[in-house]
């Protein structure tokens, strides 16, 4: 009888500690959502930034490349 009663003391607890994993892995999932979701807000972020500055980057050569033009057209009208 005494065996019996530990039985149903440590399935107790047993049951207690399922509740209370899956009270945790209800939390930790709703965490991970939120974690994604704000992954995936700076990803978007991210990618908007980077084509921001390929732009850009693009602008500048372009910008670069008319000023160097301008500068040997101007060095060879000085030449002449």
């Amino acid at each position: 009888m005494e065996a019996l009663a530990v039985l149903e003391n440590k399935i107790s607890e047993l049951i207690g500690l399922v509740s209370k994993l899956k009270k945790e892995n209800a939390s930790l999932l709703a965490e991970k959502e939120a974690l994604c979701e704000q992954l995936a807000l700076l990803e978007g972020v991210n990618r908007k930034d980077r084509d921001s500055l390929n732009q850009e980057k693009e602008l500048t050569k372009l910008a670069v490349s008319g000023l160097i033009k301008n500068i040997e057209a101007l060095v060879e009208g000085v030449l002449e």
